[in-house]
């Protein structure tokens, strides 16, 4: 009740207002270099109050489009990205059958669709020219979410093209991000063996393997492939040191006493192994074979110390 009282309160003041405008109409003469323009107080007013409403449609329209945007409504959005997610899946089944031109124009317009979405890109990099793949990369780098994709991808590159230490590198670099991850710690292990870097591979190992028969097993190889590259190198004592710390972690595991016995002296020798006997049929020969030559058995030899 109150609010409609004060608009027939106001409805009275304008009908007032209009009356005594109509009972005392005053001229008003604007004049401006030469041109002269007379109007009714009454018409001046009039033409006020439409300026004023004119402007606040015009300002009501501007908050419009700024909020309400149909251009960038939810559901103009949400078409947009229904279309990119159906252009990123034409482009990764044109790759699956070998189409990369065509893989590529759909990741381009999956690009431009899904805008923030890092989805796109994982294919781009897979298809696009070797001059492209690059800007690609850098933006999947900048994303932490996305890095690692980044980096997975890279590190391909650099195995495909066997540059092990920039591989290593680029292992490192995913080792600091996912510390505990096992898949990193082998890949990183295969390299550093590759590389013949002995004593940082068995680190690595113990990241790797938990059962601790299996890390004396390996670490027992990797000190025989030192071994093995300090004989080549023609440094015995090294060969000799090594091929004993290799049968210290596993105590029968021949090849290293077949290396320690060309390099130790001959009254430590006496316990080296020159020959080898089959578990199945005991024949004895003189040198390790995987399988025997007599009943063709294999995994059967076994290791027979000479006095």
């Amino acid at each position: 009740m109150i609010r409609l009282g004060l608009y027939i309160t106001l409805a009275i003041l304008i009908a007032l207002g209009a009356v005594w405008f109509a009972n005392h109409p005053g001229q008003v003469l604007l004049i401006w270099q030469g041109w002269e323009i007379q109007l009714s107080v009454a018409v001046l007013w009039l033409l006020i109050f439409l300026y004023t409403l004119l402007c606040g449609m015009l300002v009501r329209l501007y908050f419009w489009f700024r909020v309400d945007n149909p251009l960038n409504s939810p559901k103009r959005q949400e078409r947009r990205r229904a279309k990119g997610r159906t252009e990123l899946d034409l482009g990764w089944s044109a790759l699956a059958v070998g189409d990369r031109t065509a893989a590529l124009k759909h990741g381009k317009k999956a690009l431009g669709l899904l805008t923030g979405d890092h989805g796109p890109l994982r294919l781009l990099i897979r298809v696009a020219p070797d001059k492209d793949r690059e800007k690609y990369l850098e933006l999947l780098m900048d994303d932490p979410a996305s890095r690692m994709i980044a980096l997975k991808y890279r590190l391909e590159q650099e195995l495909d093209a066997d540059n092990f230490p920039a591989a290593l590198g680029i292992l490192d670099d995913m080792q600091t991000a996912s510390p505990g991850n096992s898949w990193i710690s082998r890949q990183r292990f295969d390299i550093l063996t590759r590389l013949g870097q002995w004593t940082e591979a068995t680190t690595e190992l113990d990241r790797l393997v938990k059962d601790k028969a299996e890390q004396k097993h390996l670490r027992a190889v990797l000190s025989y492939s030192a071994a093995l590259e300090a004989d080549l190198a023609g440094d015995k004592n090294s060969a000799r040191t090594l091929s004993r710390k290799a049968l210290k972690y596993q105590a029968g595991f021949s090849p290293a006493r077949d290396l320690l016995a060309r390099h130790s002296p001959t009254d430590d020798a006496k316990t080296m192994v020159h020959r080898w006997a089959c578990t199945a049929c005991g024949n004895e020969q003189d040198k390790y074979a995987a399988l025997c030559p007599a009943c063709h058995r294999f995994g059967t030899l076994t290791p027979v110390a000479e006095g």
